[in-house]
């Protein structure tokens, strides 16, 4: 029998079905909320922003507690050791690295897959929509 996993949400599409949409779900809410959403579930919150503040500017310190945070919410949502969570680090320069995210999920003898890379400058979460396009006028 084929296990059906079901995830709520805010959004427009109230209830997530498709692992693939459920993935990007979780690494988007993950990549975007600050840890004090929530003062009730305030432990269990993750954030990419909390785990970079702690960091005190050294890259390699965010791989441990991303990948612990990320494996605890896949393991819950699909189930213990369905999920491979790898994080690694490029440094770009001296203030700019950035966050390569990667899960595989196994379900229903089924894989599905997500990456993603998030830019970190001077421990700020730079995302696509954050850059204005320069132009330069003569």
């Amino acid at each position: 029998m084929a296990t059906i996993i079901a995830v709520p949400t805010l959004g427009a599409q109230t209830l997530l079905t498709n692992p693939s949409d459920i993935i990007a779900y979780q690494i988007r809410q993950f990549v975007t909320t600050p840890r004090s959403v929530s003062n009730l579930y305030y432990d269990e919150v993750i954030s990419l922003n909390d785990i970079i503040s702690r960091s005190a500017g050294d890259p390699q310190s965010v791989v441990g507690p991303t990948t612990t945070s990320l494996q605890k919410v896949f393991d819950t949502i699909f189930g213990s050791n369905s999920s491979i969570i790898t994080v690694t680090i490029n440094q770009i320069d001296a203030a700019t690295y950035a966050l390569v995210l990667s899960i595989q999920i196994m379900l229903n003898g089924q894989a599905y897959g997500f990456a993603s890379t998030v830019n970190i400058v001077n421990g700020s979460i730079v995302m696509p929509n954050d850059l204005v396009p320069t132009i330069t006028i003569s």
